[in-house]
């Protein structure tokens, strides 16, 4: 898997690895060490929902093991 691998690269450097993620991702991320950092929401508003709905990305960070 690409994440596994950079993962390994990053850790062999001794450097830290960032990321941004959609909440559906999250999950994923956290079984590889990463850690939410900060959240941004984000109001999206179209035809198809002219109220707007809030979109939040997650910006991650995994120290080197």
């Amino acid at each position: 898997m690409l994440l596994q691998y950079g993962c390994e690269r990053a850790d062999e450097q001794g450097c830290e690895a960032f990321l941004e993620a959609a909440p559906e991702a999250l999950r994923l991320y956290q079984k590889f060490g990463f850690e939410t950092a900060a959240q941004m929401d984000t109001l999206i508003k179209s035809e198809r929902c002219p109220q707007g709905e809030t979109y939040t990305e997650a910006f991650m960070v995994r120290s080197p093991v």
